[in-house]
């Protein structure tokens, strides 16, 4: 398994079907001994030895499939028990324990096995959500959004993908492709005169230079424009390495593109976070625009964002309007909508509205 340096955005982990040697390390005797006991059980015969338990196996996935079908650990445990494999012909050195992982991950590679078929294989499709000009009505641009493709064809919502690629520290991968496949995606389907926005997670990125490195190639193979990319940030928990986040951004508009904050006025984002950040546009969350024509709280959270995101000179984005009357009270304090009032995403991007809507919107 591969999985420092830059190599974590390249090389997808995975578990070999190989004879070898697994060691078992764990902080208490008893986790240790229900190990053992889980090992004698499965047909293995462990030793113990200065107090890691080690035994030989004839196929690596097939001892943790052994592991999963005894339901023995399927609690919190997973984690604190590690697991460290050596292939059989190699001796145990220094440099194999940078693959010493919790048990849970190598359970749930194995367990997710359709799952990293998806990722590795890119069977993955692009739908675009129309942004548009709150006083025209003219579409700016699209979000472009992943979603996973099941064998029979239907689709996977991305939250369930992005839980996966969390728990089996796939992140690094999956935000790749992601990003990657939506570009190419923009490309042949969205006209050259509008923005497309693309979301990333900062956690998948240590290093822009090295992790964005292949991102930016196809931008540029594919001659799209710097200024029509909008990158935009996608975690709706706090940041807590604001400094880290700031150095992508900037990164970012060093090259031309534009950034964007997700989800604003919820979970890390709050005007402390937007005095630092500086982005170039806010997508108010839907959590402030939902109801927000008879909400009065919501209200002043909005009339206070829009107002300093104004003085600031950063455009604003509400998302999540679903009602006439969310877009008659949202109309007057935001530069850009987006949500399910003008429709839903769609493999194919919209053009325009459509006559109804029009209609709807024209009357007095």
């Amino acid at each position: 398994m591969v999985r420092k340096g830059c190599k974590r955005c390249e090389v997808i982990p995975t578990v070999h079907e190989v004879a070898g040697k697994v060691y078992v390390f764990a902080p208490l005797d008893v986790l240790i001994a229900r190990f053992e006991e889980a090992m004698r059980r499965a047909g293995y015969f462990p030793r113990h030895r200065g107090g890691v338990l080690f035994c030989q196996v004839d196929n690596f996935k097939g001892f943790l499939r052994r592991l999963i079908a005894s339901n023995q650990f399927a609690g919190p445990e997973r984690e604190d028990i590690q697991i460290l494999f050596v292939p059989q012909g190699e001796r145990l050195r220094l440099f194999h324990l940078q693959n010493l992982q919790p048990l849970g991950l190598y359970l749930d590679l194995v367990q997710g096995e359709a799952y990293l078929e998806i990722f590795q294989n890119g069977r993955l499709t692009i739908y675009f959500h129309p942004i548009f000009d709150v006083r025209t009505f003219d579409i700016v641009g699209y979000e472009c959004l992943a979603r996973g493709l099941r064998e029979d064809g239907t689709l996977i919502p991305p939250r369930e993908l992005f839980r996966f690629a969390e728990r089996t520290d796939t992140l690094f991968f999956f935000d790749r492709v992601c990003r990657e496949m939506a570009i190419k995606a923009a490309a042949s389907k969205i006209p050259e005169s509008k923005a497309i926005f693309i979301n990333f997670v900062p956690g998948a990125i240590y290093d822009p230079r090295v992790c964005l490195r292949t991102t930016v190639e196809w931008i540029q193979q594919l001659s799209l424009a710097p200024s029509r990319i909008v990158f935009e940030v996608v975690e709706t928990y706090r940041i807590e390495d604001l400094t880290h986040l700031k150095r992508i951004l900037e990164s970012y508009r060093e090259m031309g593109f534009r950034v964007a904050l997700d989800d604003f006025g919820t979970g890390y984002a709050n005007l402390e976070t937007l005095v630092h950040l500086a982005p170039d546009i806010i997508k108010i969350d839907q959590t402030l625009t939902r109801g927000v024509a008879k909400n009065p709280l919501n209200q002043r959270v909005l009339h206070s964002l829009t107002s300093f995101a104004r003085e600031s000179h950063i455009i604003t984005l509400a998302e999540g309007v679903e009602t006439q009357e969310e877009l008659a009270y949202v109309r007057n304090l935001v530069d850009m909508v987006q949500g399910y009032y003008f429709g839903h995403p769609s493999q194919e991007p919209v053009q325009s509205l459509s006559p109804k809507l029009w209609e709807e919107l024209s009357k007095p």
